[in-house]
């Protein structure tokens, strides 16, 4: 953590276990660190230097280890609020026949979970203590394991298989950028990276091939992100998409000849296919909003979801394709809500793999904050 004036620019660093400020109260400077924890101590801002003993106000916050910034704020009349830890959820299975399960006994921060080819493992993220890693479910015993690092700071999440099932692609997203890695998913051998092209990559799949990889990529700005392609022996780009607004989610078809994706061109995020490699347009899947879609394992059917429910659009591919039928297949407190990485699976038997909040995340408020800085230190014995 640094401070430094708007006249001259200069700034001197305060200390390195600094990882985000929240502000100045009075005599006292209030920070975050990486692991989560809310803490003040004395700041002369005259002279730029820091005074005494640090004291920890709170635990268990927020923090964004891919921008450093933690999920705090200082009033101007002297309050804190942040947002405490993560929701807690389960992984659970949707049955078309409607029934649910738990894949798991674990109740933890899940998200995006992915299902091998075989079907019989599924790679979920799962965030503890800040620390964001990549776990394996095996569905027959239910173990839990995890297989990526769980360093603080750095997030591992948005897994994919590769095609054989052997390994897992997975995003680490840090302070200093985003990159990919894999593992294989027995475990054996470590974590390795990815050769990407020389852009930014903010979430990858890999085709049905083994080779092809497309992403969506920060060609202009945050705002407007395009999806191009590129293989595992060149990464060369090639375009794919060139819309006006910010186009996520994409997913091969099992058979590789087509991808789904979001847009929002025309101001509403909506689903799209379109034939891949190109050339050729594409087809409007959804018609009332859509997040990332989904394919089933068949390629009939294309899975997304709108609102609190989830949807299937029956499709025909071949000559042109066509949208035969809509239909809503599972409604209700799901974690749906990501518009730019799928974040549910399908299976073979049609089974909907689902995260399914438990608690969310406290937003707490902390009322005159140098009051309660003023009785942490007396139960620590500092003076003030």
């Amino acid at each position: 953590l640094n401070v430094g004036t708007l006249t001259t620019g200069n700034a001197v660093r305060l200390a390195d276990d600094m990882f985000s400020a929240v502000g100045v109260s009075g005599d006292q400077l209030l920070y975050l660190t990486r692991t989560g924890e809310l803490r003040s101590i004395g700041y002369n801002a005259k002279s730029r230097a820091l005074q005494g003993k640090s004291v920890r106000i709170a635990t268990g916050l927020l923090m964004s280890p891919g921008t450093g910034f933690g999920f705090a704020a200082l009033s101007s009349s002297g309050d804190v609020i942040f947002r405490e830890g993560r929701a807690v959820s389960e992984l659970v299975a949707a049955t078309p026949n409607g029934s649910v399960r738990s894949l798991v006994i674990d109740t933890l921060a899940f998200a995006n979970p992915r299902v091998s080819p075989d079907g019989k493992r599924i790679a979920v993220s799962v965030d503890q203590d800040n620390a964001t890693a990549i776990w394996l479910v095996d569905r027959g015993t239910r173990i839990l394991s995890r297989l990526s690092d769980a360093g603080v700071g750095t997030v591992r999440d948005r897994a994919e298989w590769t095609p054989d099932g052997r390994t897992v692609l997975y995003r680490r997203n840090a302070a200093t950028g985003n990159s990919y890695a894999m593992r294989a998913a027995d475990q054996s051998g470590g974590e390795s990276l990815i050769a990407l092209p020389s852009i930014a990559v903010n979430e990858m799949v890999m085709a049905p091939d083994g080779v092809t990889l497309m992403g969506r990529c920060s060609a202009r700005n945050a705002r407007n992100q395009d999806i191009m392609w590129w293989t595992t022996r060149d990464t060369t780009l090639h375009q794919y998409t060139d819309g006006a607004g910010l186009e996520s989610g994409a997913r091969f078809s099992p058979d590789g000849k087509w991808v789904a994706y979001a847009s929002e061109l025309g101001g509403r995020r909506q689903v799209y296919v379109s034939a891949f490699p190109g050339a050729g347009g594409r087809v409007q899947v959804s018609d009332d909003g859509a997040g990332a879609p989904v394919w089933s394992r068949d390629g009939h059917t294309l899975y997304y979801p709108r609102g609190r429910q989830l949807m299937a659009a029956t499709l025909r591919l071949e000559p042109m394709v066509e949208v035969l039928s809509t239909r809503v297949v599972l409604e209700g407190d799901y974690a749906l809500e990501d518009p730019l990485h799928s974040t549910f699976d399908v299976d073979a038997n049609g089974d909907l793999i689902l995260v399914r909040p438990v608690r969310d995340a406290r937003t707490v408020v902390i009322r005159n904050v140098q009051g309660a800085i003023r009785a942490e230190r007396r139960s620590q014995g500092i003076p003030d």
